[in-house]
């Protein structure tokens, strides 16, 4: 009688664990978007704060406070001395610490060093807004302090980005795009170290709301260019005209390597067509037998992709491909330099401004030349294929005769 007693005890603690176990494995499986939500005034974080208590700072700022917030202001962040670009830290820096999304210091899995250029990254939480991922980070360079900085997941390259700005618009923001995109990418190990971290944190974290929320959370930690007050950009400081030396766009050289290349921005002008996409030396192109690096990653927009790595024959870049695999399309997602030094952004202080080989697989509807758009829309807003213009790229028609692989079909049109 005993032993059956036992044996029915040890059968009902077996049943109860495998549940959980079943639930949890449930839950790891669920779809990303499932596992966030939107945040309401009723929602709250255990142990941390109530969201609804994110809203628009009491404080009026000045015109001095937004340019102090360009040009940042050192202040006690619990042991370092660093430097905080928003307009008030007294407010900023307690809210994320409740928040749970502050830069963890002195937690090596949220810490990770580029030996070779001398900088080191310490992240915070992974959070969400609308859906796309971003994380408070804090940048260590030879030449400066910890400096906090604001990263997040472009939806469209599938690869982190430093936010140097917001563009608030009523009660929504734009995010500022400095020179050009291409400026404001991380270098590709900081991006996988980040994606590591995103998917490690993706269920315990939150879906911030568009607008009050966003504007104060993401706000708090970069200057804020008021749509309504032109004359406060950072382009410029109102005081003097002069380009403001504290923002990315004047910190990070701008190179063209494309022959006569002519800024896809201004195809509705010129119509670059990408069967002129050539290099203005050969040997920068890329050397596909010398493969840096090859990784499977999810991406938002995109779903399961593989990007690899390649060195140039001259090894003066290194060329980011990303390929959707359920498509088989392929296209450059970065070109950088690798020797160069690093910013207190987190970027590199040289950056590959030819938009016309960089653009990606999925891209603004309007921001795709027209012969090449996948369908025609006088109204329609958002994302479209741009594998119709990607295809006839002479570097992306290379990479598949190197596989040995059929291009895929132009579409629609």
């Amino acid at each position: 009688m005993i032993l059956i007693k036992l044996q029915s005890r040890r059968f009902l603690i077996f049943a109860v664990l495998s549940a959980l176990s079943f639930q949890i494995d449930l839950l790891m499986a669920a779809d990303p978007a499932e596992k966030t939500k939107i945040v309401t005034s009723a929602d709250c974080l255990p142990g941390l704060i109530d969201l609804g208590d994110v809203k628009p700072s009491a404080k009026k700022l000045s015109v001095m406070d937004l340019l102090r917030s360009a040009e940042g202001q050192s202040v006690k962040y619990e042991t370092e001395k660093i430097r905080f670009f928003g307009a008030d830290p007294e407010a900023y820096l307690p809210l994320i610490s409740k928040m749970g999304i502050a830069p963890k210091l002195h937690d090596k899995n949220f810490e990770f060093k580029m030996e070779k250029a001398s900088t080191q990254f310490v992240f915070g939480r992974p959070f969400f807004v609308e859906g796309r991922p971003f994380v408070i980070g804090l940048v260590k360079t030879r030449n400066n302090d910890f400096c906090m900085r604001v990263f997040y997941q472009s939806r469209s390259a599938s690869r982190w980005r430093v936010l140097p700005a917001l563009i608030k618009k009523g009660n929504r923001a734009e995010y500022d795009k400095a020179a050009a995109e291409e400026a404001l990418n991380t270098p590709h190990e900081v991006n996988d170290f980040l994606n590591t971290l995103t998917e490690q944190y993706k269920i315990s974290t939150f879906n911030l709301s568009p607008g009050e929320q966003e504007l104060e959370v993401l706000g708090g930690a970069v200057p804020v260019i008021d749509e309504k007050s032109p004359e406060l950009t950072f382009y410029k400081v109102p005081t003097n005209g002069k380009k403001a030396p504290y923002h990315l766009k004047n910190k990070v050289k701008s190179v063209k390597i494309l022959h006569n290349s002519v800024n896809v921005r201004e195809a509705f002008v010129w119509d670059p067509l990408p069967n002129k996409a050539i290099l203005e030396g050969p040997d920068d192109n890329p050397d596909f037998t010398r493969e840096l690096s090859k990784k499977i990653e999810m991406s938002p927009q995109l779903g399961r992709i593989t990007k690899y790595v390649y060195a140039s024959k001259n090894e003066r870049l290194h060329y980011e491909f990303i390929e959707q695999m359920d498509t088989g399309k392929v296209g450059v997602s970065d070109v950088h330099f690798p020797g160069v030094d690093m910013t207190s952004w987190g970027v590199w202080e040289w950056a590959v401004n030819d938009e016309t080989l960089t653009m990606p697989l999925l891209e603004y509807y309007d921001q795709i030349p027209d012969k090449f758009k996948p369908f025609e829309s006088k109204d329609y807003v958002g994302y479209a294929s741009a594998w119709n213009y990607i295809r006839d790229i002479p570097m992306i028609k290379r990479w598949y005769e190197f596989k040995k692989r059929e291009i895929p079909k132009r579409e629609g049109l």
